[in-house]
């Protein structure tokens, strides 16, 4: 008889090893089982010996598959997220994979999840000499 492999559980023993399911992972040998990716981590292949850490800039909704970048408007600073945030107001986050939002130029005015400067240039006959608004 052969040993089990790391990445694949031997629930029967005489039976065929089994590799680990897509959001699952096995890092040790004569196994009978794997083990579940946590929230924010992702095992995007069969036979995996580790989950891996969703990155900053991108969130991990599924452990079955990888990072999603955060959209523009949207950022991420941390590892391990299952959701990307929100921009706040006076807020701008102009690119995908964003780990944080910067503020408005003076001259504008961002609402919550801005992706464009441009698009809140204040109105003639008003003004915004504060970036950040």
């Amino acid at each position: 008889c052969e040993p089990c492999a790391a990445g694949y559980m031997c629930p029967n023993a005489g039976e065929e090893a089994v590799p680990c399911p897509l959001g699952w992972y096995n890092n040790a040998d004569k196994q009978t089982k794997c083990y579940a990716c946590s929230a924010g981590q992702y095992a995007n292949e069969t036979s995996s010996l580790s989950c891996s850490a969703c990155p900053p800039g991108s969130r991990c909704p599924k452990t079955t598959e990888g990072p999603e970048l955060c959209e523009p408007g949207w950022f991420q600073a941390a590892h391990s997220e299952t959701q990307c945030l929100q921009c706040a107001a006076g807020k701008v986050q102009l690119n995908y994979g964003g780990v944080q939002c910067v503020d408005c130029t003076a001259g504008s005015a961002c609402a919550d999840g801005s992706v464009h400067f441009r698009d809140q240039v204040c109105q003639p006959g008003k003004y915004q000499d504060d970036a950040g608004k």
